[in-house]
């Protein structure tokens, strides 16, 4: 379905045919736009490329799904009101369990949350509030290291906590504890939190460079917990 300029966009993540057209009934009654995803890999290519206020998870269709499926669905309530739902075919009745997002009891309770969530894509790495303990120093050869961690982290970058000052455009060399080999990262701090600024932890964000296919696939098992080759 195509999106209205101005109306609500929901992806909805569904295997079972009947259950579908009860929920997308249901949300065209709020005059809100939609797309079903019928696998994990449909709703990622979905959320690729479509803004999007919220997601409604068929309970039934998430039953079974592997390990990486369950990392992706729980990267996505991290980013988006979701509410999982169920069909009760006797009465004809939803009852939904929401993440994050207060009491949500009816679609028309999502609904209400959604319009109140700016619509957005998803990013072709997106960050996960995960701990990392991480080595970090301005000098490649590691000579006054820093001890650290991360506060959240992609494939192409992280948040690290650090009590000094740094500069935009500065190198930084990191290596993570946890990945095996503990290869060095080489990232460019592309932002910098001073002490003091309300709500915010003192650090730095890194977009990671000059990356080895490696380090990335190693930092996708281990973000998501893929088994390793």
């Amino acid at each position: 379905m195509n999106q209205q300029e101005g109306a609500i966009f929901v992806a909805i993540l569904s295997k079972n045919r009947e259950e579908e057209k009860a929920i997308t009934d249901a949300v065209e009654a709020f005059k809100s736009d939609y797309m079903v995803a019928h696998s994990i890999s449909h709703l990622r290519d979905i959320l690729m490329e479509q803004p999007c206020n919220g997601l409604l998870f068929c309970i039934a269709s998430l039953v079974g799904i592997d390990q990486a499926g369950k990392s992706f669905v729980q990267t996505l309530e991290q980013v988006y009101p979701v509410a999982r739902i169920r069909l009760n075919k006797q009465k004809g009745t939803f009852s939904l369990i929401a993440s994050r997002s207060g009491r949500v009891e009816t679609i028309a309770d999502f609904i209400h949350v959604c319009s109140k969530f700016h619509a957005r894509c998803l990013r072709r790495s997106e960050r996960l509030s995960k701990t990392l303990n991480v080595l970090a120093s301005a000098d490649p050869d590691f000579s006054d290291p820093m001890r650290t961690f991360t506060v959240n982290v992609s494939p192409r970058g992280c948040f690290l906590y650090s009590s000094r000052e740094w500069d935009i455009g500065e190198t930084v060399f990191i290596q993570i504890q946890e990945l095996p080999g503990r290869s060095t990262i080489e990232g460019m701090v592309i932002r910098y939190v001073p002490w003091g600024v309300p709500f915010h932890i003192q650090g730095i964000g890194i977009q990671f460079i000059n990356t080895e296919n490696r380090q990335i696939e190693e930092l996708q098992h281990l973000l998501y917990d893929l088994p390793g080759e």
